[in-house]
């Protein structure tokens, strides 16, 4: 877990739900090794930690936008949400297909789920998250 003291309030729960989330990612590696083992019982849980944890990451988000957009513009902010969600999927499953036809599909999930962690933790420690919209109101 990301200690708070490195990131803001508003940061935090983000940052640590896309640590967790390429964490459950790259946990895919010992589901291979497992299904011998225990069968479909290990890749069920893969997907129920890695569903648990993508949660964790919409979630900070959708707060954060209802929060700190004026009413008179959540609608458009919701919308402009979700066009960038959608267009982010589908280059995703582009890239992702483009990476797995070259290197399999479980490594380039598990490559896919060490860069996010990594990517987490690095803004973690870099500070990079400006304050939010709300506290830059509260000071006026």
């Amino acid at each position: 877990m990301i200690p708070s003291a490195f990131v803001g309030v508003d940061a935090f729960p983000l940052l640590a739900g896309m640590g967790l989330f390429g964490l459950a990612l790259a946990g895919l590696a010992p589901t291979q090794w497992l299904w011998h083992r225990a069968g479909l019982a290990a890749v069920l849980q893969w997907c129920l930690l890695t569903g648990l944890f993508a949660g964790m990451i919409q979630v900070p988000i959708a707060n954060t936008l209802l929060r700190d957009l004026p009413d008179a513009l959540r609608g458009r902010g919701v919308g402009l949400l979700s066009a960038i969600t959608v267009n982010f999927t589908i280059l995703g499953a582009v890239v992702g297909g483009a990476a797995a036809a070259v290197f399999g599909v479980a490594a380039s999930i598990i490559a896919a789920g060490v860069a996010l962690a990594a990517f987490a933790g690095g803004a973690a420690l870099a500070k990079t998250f400006r304050p939010s919209l709300a506290d830059d109101t509260a000071s006026l």
